[in-house]
């Protein structure tokens, strides 16, 4: 058989390349991959085929390899702005954000007008804590594109981690129009109260969206709706109820999210009670501690760890995996060990341990874990409330200690979530609270330095 005319070559790479694209378009990944590569089996620098395979490797959460293959479509197309684009988003993946900047800076120059790349790159200045310089971006996208929402959304927490609440809780609203936002809108038949309109003798449904620590965060606001001469019906997520019910249950019904609601007559997310209580840093609604807990549960657990002698440490070293920011704000649990002094008794705060600390917890016997006892966040709480510190990431415990007013000791990424504003070592939102901070992005040794210290120069207190 004579060997292929350039002309079949070109027809054949056109129908394979066809082939493929159908199945990338309807999410047969591996089929697609395979005509991709099939492809540069035959032509090598072919830049559509470079670009959607790079475009499966970010699908699939592979940084690295995608960030190698558009690297190598630009070498044989560098005058295009996406792959550009998409190789600062990988980079970014990677905690490279000065080069993910570069990138994006090269798709800008193709094209002036590209309101994600400007977006992209306020996300990356933030992360190197260049606020100002992430600000001017993200104003740039939204000249760009006013209703651009992602643009709005990051410019707000970058404002409420400086403490610009007046402007940030407003721009925080854009949340509900991110494609990324993970909490769906609740449309009620009901109005939304936005804080104009009284409630005064109404019924209000407060509910709750994003985590279990948000919750948590943003329940104090119940109390002040009531102030207002409302009825409270606080709807949140089913671990949260026995917790809140104690705490609130006189005056509010507590109920769990997915039951039948009970007649309301307006309703409010808590997470935009802030907005309608227009709320600054001075006016923080921060009680020592708003959280109660049922006694029957303190004494149980008084009970279990009546043996101890030692002065009680409780500990969480990592959240929930699915959390878009885990892997900044998790940390393995042997890494800590070499820095927890053997002057305390620990405690492990978590319900579930992932499955590569389970061979360090199992091989540090001092350290006692609970499981499957801690039935729900009143057992979690009760538990904390026998510690005489609670060292902890950011996640749901670290808010559930310190609204119960427990010292709390809180380790941060050198990003962190706006919640805990920039370099500051206490909370507005939690005066019990004591905040640890990534010197460097990624590097925990410093910050497990200066616990150290402060529990070392504890034990030696009389």
């Amino acid at each position: 058989m004579p060997p292929a005319t350039s002309d079949q070559l070109e027809l054949s790479i056109q129908q394979i390349f066809s082939e493929a694209l159908a199945f990338h378009n309807s999410g047969q990944l591996n089929r697609a991959k395979a005509g991709y590569e099939q492809i540069l089996t035959i032509q090598p620098n072919h830049f559509a085929a470079l670009n959607l395979l790079s475009a499966i490797a970010m699908q699939t959460n592979q940084p690295q390899l995608a960030v190698d293959l558009i690297s190598k479509a630009i070498e044989v197309n560098p005058d295009v702005a996406s792959p550009y684009y998409n190789r600062g988003v990988m980079l970014q993946k990677l905690k490279q954000h000065d080069d993910a900047i570069a990138s994006y800076d090269k798709a800008i120059a193709l094209n002036p007008n590209y309101a994600a790349a400007y977006a992209n790159r306020g996300v990356a200045l933030k992360e190197l804590k260049l606020t100002e310089a992430a600000v001017t971006c993200y104003n740039k996208a939204i000249s760009l594109d006013p209703d651009f929402a992602d643009a709005h959304f990051n410019k707000s927490m970058v404002l409420l981690s400086e403490g610009d609440f007046e402007r940030g809780w407003e721009l925080y609203e854009w949340r509900w129009k991110c494609a990324s936002y993970t909490t769906p809108r609740r449309d009620f038949f009901q109005p939304r109260w936005n804080g104009a309109e009284s409630i005064s003798g109404k019924t209000i449904l407060l509910h709750s969206e994003q985590g279990l620590g948000d919750t948590i965060q943003f329940c104090r606001y119940a109390r002040l709706v009531a102030d207002l001469g409302a009825n409270v019906i606080l709807e949140v997520e089913q671990p949260l109820v026995s917790l809140l019910s104690s705490s609130f249950g006189a005056q509010h019904q507590v109920v769990a999210k997915g039951s039948i609601l009970p007649p309301f007559d307006i309703h409010c997310p808590l997470l935009s009670l802030p907005l309608a209580f227009k709320t600054t840093i001075a006016t923080i609604p921060s009680r020592q501690a708003y959280l109660r807990i049922d006694s029957s549960k303190v004494s149980k657990w008084a009970s279990k760890l009546c043996g101890s002698t030692k002065p009680r440490i409780g500990i969480v070293w990592s959240g929930r995996p699915a959390h878009t920011n885990d892997h900044n704000r998790s940390i393995k649990l042997f890494s800590l060990i070499p820095f927890i002094p053997y002057a305390f008794e620990y405690f492990s705060l978590q319900k579930e341990v992932r499955e590569d600390d389970r061979a360090t917890l199992h091989a540090y016997p001092n350290i006692r874990h609970f499981g499957d006892e801690l039935e729900d966040f009143s057992d979690t709480a009760a538990l904390c409330e026998q510690m005489d510190i609670v060292i902890s990431v950011d996640t749901s415990v670290a808010h559930l200690s310190a609204a119960i007013g427990k010292a709390t000791w809180v380790l941060l990424p050198s990003s962190p979530d706006w919640r805990w504003l920039l370099d500051r070592e206490d909370s507005p939102w939690y005066p019990s609270a004591r905040l640890f901070r990534q010197r460097n992005a990624g590097n925990w040794v410093d910050v497990f330095e200066e616990v150290n210290a402060a529990l070392i120069a504890l034990a030696k207190v009389p």
